[in-house]
């Protein structure tokens, strides 16, 4: 046979065929190997034990390389690139770098800063809360993978579906929302959100606002509602 006109996936079936481990090989070395289990006159000549060993760290190493490659790599970023960066923070929001000593300011809930990679390197492992429980919110895809941020993120998203998940009355339900805000200091946005929708006339179920007000320790009585 004439090994030569065959394509590699069909040199590894054959080789899969006489028994042979040929893990992640290229076709001449393929082809080596094949020749050398040819029948001879003596009969059919087996590997030596060497070959054997060989052939079993191929398959591992292939198999290890191939898991490698799935596993998404984080991206570089320059450490100088200045990524937007939002405060959900009622009120001010300060955090001075202890490397730099450089002072970051929002003003209010939405500001926007600019801050270098680099820095936000710095609060993740100087004031990890600011992040994870979070005060400020990054806004750039590639900085929430590098931190792992999704799942911190998905949950704070649960402050936009309140309405929907009030309308629901179901006050276990309400409860466990209420509780993963807290968890992911979400609280003083929630609290704005929940006095719009008191004024608005969204939110008039006195047993909801009562758990409300339970679990946020905040007072909605004087909010005015619209008629």
């Amino acid at each position: 046979m004439n090994y030569n006109d065959l394509t590699l996936d069909e040199l590894k079936a054959i080789a899969k065929e006489k028994g042979l481990m040929v893990g992640n090989i290229g076709k001449e070395k393929l082809i080596s190997k094949l020749e050398t289990f040819e029948p001879t006159e003596q009969g059919e000549k087996k590997p030596s034990v060497l070959e054997l060993i060989n052939e079993s760290v191929d398959s591992v190493a292939s198999d290890l390389s191939k898991s490698t490659a799935v596993r998404k790599q984080k991206e570089v970023i320059d450490s100088l690139e200045e990524i937007p960066v939002r405060s959900i923070t009622l009120g001010g929001t300060t955090w001075v770098s202890p490397k730099t000593s450089a002072h970051y300011r929002w003003n209010e809930m939405g500001a926007i800063e600019y801050i270098p990679f680099g820095e936000l390197c710095t609060l993740n492992n100087s004031k990890r809360n600011f992040l994870y429980k979070p005060m400020i919110i990054i806004m750039d895809e590639r900085v929430i993978e590098y931190f792992r941020l999704h799942d911190t993120y998905e949950k704070v998203a649960q402050i936009h579906n309140l309405k929907n998940v009030f309308e629901t009355r179901d006050q276990v339900e309400i409860s466990k929302v209420l509780d993963t805000i807290l968890r992911v200091n979400m609280r003083d946005v929630a609290i704005s959100k929940i006095r719009d929708m008191r004024k608005n006339g969204e939110l008039v179920d006195i047993d909801i606002i009562n758990l409300v007000e339970k679990k946020l320790c905040f007072d909605l009585s004087d909010d005015n509602i619209s008629k």
